[in-house]
């Protein structure tokens, strides 16, 4: 940000180099291009939080728990918020599921979100940022809504509960709602090989393995629209209108990027022409995976055919920015930066291209939406956390950490 400005209820204070300044409460401080530190820390009085005023207009003034550290390159400033764990979580969890969930689904997703936080940490991926993660999905999501009384109690109720898995931090990933079917990271990343505890079965009261990589088992799976603890969620079906032209203009504007990032998992008839597809001529599932998740697509374009890999690149690729998306209860939602998931299959209407599918979010790990449901039918957090995670143990970060 090239100006930010903070301002608290209570004093805070700002330390430059070797000077410290006292910050009245209701009085605002900025930090611009102007200002001479390259490093500035922001530490609140007791009991107060630091607010950032919006930087843009639709922006809201957020409030931070802890210290905040700017630091200035190329003439922009970079935020870190300086906290503890259990501090970091309380705004994490309703940033990331409804607090008016069940509670003990919201003390499972307590524990997932712990256990994610400190495996990032382990991993130490924004290093040179100073970070040990970011607030956005990349990660997960931080602040974006306030803490509140029960996502304090989840997180106290679980204090120090981490996912296990032989004696390490397991990936406890987790998403919005399923189709019905969760998936190993194989099929959804590409990674080498799956783990026991993220299994590729069907989410119902009894857990058994998927088999729906051909196109017509998945049809009918999705048509049918069998039980599942996920059938409460609007997204627990839904379908797609993206139009022909969207397509090639979401392709054309993205797919050299993604191209970029990892060239095996975007292949074309014409390499030196990606950002040129041409009029969309046809759009055809390619690979599932087993629980029917879309691994490959291929479009096939006036000037050249391109095949997409991967769960996150064919829902960034295909989301055409007018796209139109009726949920399973009727409503329609618009402007979806990806689509919902990738489990869908794909109709020719006209100009416009149909999907149907089901499910929001990658379907590895845990499902929020089931978590409730899971919670409204009497289990515990722990039984949750084992309904997801099968074969992890839990533990205290307090035992693991002393066998490390």
């Amino acid at each position: 940000f090239e100006q930010l400005e903070f301002q608290s209820n209570k004093d805070f204070f700002v330390t430059e180099g070797k000077k410290k300044t006292t910050i009245e409460a209701g009085k605002t401080y900025t930090l611009g291009k102007d200002t001479k530190s390259e490093v500035v820390m922001l530490t609140p009085s007791q009991g107060a939080e630091i607010g950032v005023l919006k930087v843009q207009k639709e922006q809201k003034t957020t409030y931070y728990p802890g210290a905040l550290e700017a630091h200035k390159k190329d003439g922009k400033w970079q935020l870190i918020n300086e906290l503890d764990l259990e501090s970091y979580l309380y705004s994490v969890i309703p940033s990331e599921m409804p607090t008016e969930y069940e509670i003990e689904a919201l003390k499972a997703q307590a524990i997932c979100a712990r256990t994610y936080a400190l495996a990032q940490i382990q991993n130490n991926r924004l290093a040179k940022y100073g970070a040990h993660v970011d607030d956005t999905t990349a990660f997960q999501v931080y602040n974006r809504f306030s803490k509140d009384e029960r996502s304090i109690q989840a997180v106290n109720d679980t204090k120090g509960k981490v996912i296990c898995y032989q004696g390490s931090l397991a990936s406890a990933y987790f998403y919005s709602s399923s189709c019905g079917v969760s998936e190993g990271i194989k099929n959804v990343w590409y990674a080498k090989k799956d783990v026991d505890y993220l299994p590729c079965q069907t989410l119902c009261d009894t857990r058994e393995n998927a088999d729906l990589d051909q196109e017509k088992d998945f049809q009918k799976f999705i048509t049918e629209k069998k039980d599942s603890i996920d059938a409460s969620s609007p997204w627990y079906r839904w379908t797609a209108k993206i139009s022909k032209k969207d397509i090639r203009e979401c392709l054309e504007s993205r797919i050299q990027a993604r191209y970029e990032v990892k060239p095996s998992q975007i292949q074309a008839e014409k390499k030196d022409s990606l950002s040129e597809i041409g009029d969309t001529r046809q759009v055809r599932v390619i690979k599932r995976g087993k629980s029917g998740v879309v691994m490959g697509i291929e479009v096939k374009g006036e000037k050249n055919t391109v095949k997409i890999y991967t769960e996150y690149n064919v829902r960034l690729l295909l989301a055409g920015k007018n796209g139109v998306y009726t949920r399973g209860n009727g409503t329609i939602v618009k402007n979806l930066s990806l689509l919902p998931s990738g489990y869908f299959y794909v109709e020719e209407n006209g100009e416009d291209i149909q999907l149907t599918g089901g499910g929001y979010g990658h379907g590895v790990g845990m499902s929020q939406t089931g978590a409730n449901q899971l919670a409204k039918n009497g289990k515990t957090s722990d039984q949750i956390i084992s309904y997801f995670f099968p074969t992890t143990s839990l533990e205290s970060v307090e035992s693991l950490l002393s066998t490390t």
